[in-house]
């Protein structure tokens, strides 16, 4: 449904206040560089903001989405004809600290967790140590590294397609490699985590040693969306980098979209990269696997339509 001059002023009256811009470039959103523009993009200042929002669109028949750091997320070089919500503003990046526990807004950057912890002496985290996105983002797709994040989940703050908003416990949520049972429609506002108190210099040590193994394994600073596919199932021993590099992909380019010569599992924007060479570029990766190996790669990256 296009959004009309009539549904805007709707969603601006409905949201009392929190910002919304419109026509906006989704590639500043975006750690890959790439996008068109988004219909609108609105930025709640409150829970109270962001359900107005949510129920008038759910009345009106305007789609939206959740957009965190934008760190693995594809959109496409066209106008993405709906509503972009971003948790950006401190009401949604709140941190408190308890005894044991935290709990932080879903658009706090999981590096500002990660340190927040370290500096409280609270241990559970550090295998998430360069990450690129928000908390929530990071929760519906049970984000890790060296861990997952619903390791330490005790329970998300959750807001449902009629903007009613309620506690969820980490029980009745399904996780599994790269994904949860969160279903599109719902938002994550909050999470609480149960961690270990632990020497503030031995946590330090761990997200160093961890940082540099990333740095040494993955094009950390490029533009990146991270891993594109994700791995095949536990037990067969592979990985979809290696599958990639065995293929002799490593370097292989479309347009300028190129495959990381670090590692062959991301793709880097090298300079002007459109969406349509990414795609271009994921097809040529999955179906020369495909080929040699017999395999069939699912994507670990969301595409935006």
């Amino acid at each position: 449904m296009k959004i009309d001059a009539r549904l805007k002023q709707a969603i601006i009256a409905g949201g009392n206040g929190g910002k919304i811009s419109f026509d906006e470039y989704l590639a500043g959103h975006s750690t890959i560089g790439i996008g068109g523009r988004v219909a609108a993009l609105f930025r709640p200042d409150s829970e109270d903001e962001l359900a107005s929002a949510v129920r008038i669109m759910g009345q009106n028949g305007i789609d939206f989405f959740v957009l965190g750091n934008g760190s693995n997320i594809l959109f496409p070089d066209s106008t993405v004809d709906r509503v972009a919500v971003k948790l950006s503003s401190p009401g949604f990046r709140a941190l408190r600290f308890g005894d044991g526990s935290v709990f932080c807004g879903a658009g706090l950057r999981l590096s500002e967790l990660i340190s927040g912890c370290a500096v409280h002496g609270l241990s559970g985290m550090e295998g998430l140590v360069g990450i690129p996105g928000t908390v929530g983002g990071a929760i519906r797709n049970n984000a890790g590294y060296m861990s997952e994040i619903s390791d330490r989940l005790t329970k998300i703050r959750l807001m449902g397609p009629d903007g009613e908003t309620g506690w969820m416990d980490r029980n009745d949520i399904g996780f599994g490699y790269r994904g949860s049972s969160i279903k599109n429609g719902q938002i994550i506002t909050g999470a609480e985590f149960a961690l270990s108190a632990d020497d503030r210099d031995l946590i330090e040590n761990r997200l160093r040693k961890y940082f540099i193994s990333k740095l040494d394994s993955q094009p950390y600073g490029k533009k990146t969306l991270g891993c594109v596919f994700k791995n095949p199932p536990a037990g067969s021993g592979l990985s979809s980098s290696r599958l990639i590099d065995e293929c002799g992909l490593k370097g292989a380019r479309c347009g300028n979209a190129v495959v990381s010569i670090k590692h062959a599992n991301f793709i880097i924007n090298s300079g002007g990269a459109s969406s349509k060479d990414v795609m271009a570029l994921i097809e040529k990766m999955r179906g020369t696997v495909k080929k040699r190996h017999s395999i069939d790669m699912d994507l670990e990256i969301e595409i935006i339509q």
